[in-house]
């Protein structure tokens, strides 16, 4: 079920994905909070071939709000803002 939504490795590639699309480190240090960590999706935030956030949907329901278990949404919108900045400048 990968989905990228991007072609040069130098861009933010965001993937939405399953569990067994995770690399074996992956699959270790991801959370097992609220749903079965196996049945979850996921999407990884990629930066010049490095994974620099993963993200999982295992979360109680009362969770899924953006104060709580969402929160990382609006920072990880900047933080991709800047990174697009700085890669235009080049």
């Amino acid at each position: 079920m990968e989905t990228n939504i991007t072609t040069n490795d130098k861009e933010f590639q965001v993937i939405s994905c399953t569990y067994d699309d995770l690399s074996d480190t992956e699959k270790e240090n991801v959370s097992n909070n609220g749903v079965e960590k196996e049945d979850s999706y996921y999407i990884k935030v990629i930066y010049q071939n490095q994974v620099i956030e993963l993200f999982s949907d295992a979360m109680e329901g009362e969770d899924a709000i953006f104060p709580r278990a969402l929160d990382w949404i609006a920072p990880m919108i900047r933080t991709a803002y800047k990174i697009g900045k700085g890669d235009g400048h080049r």
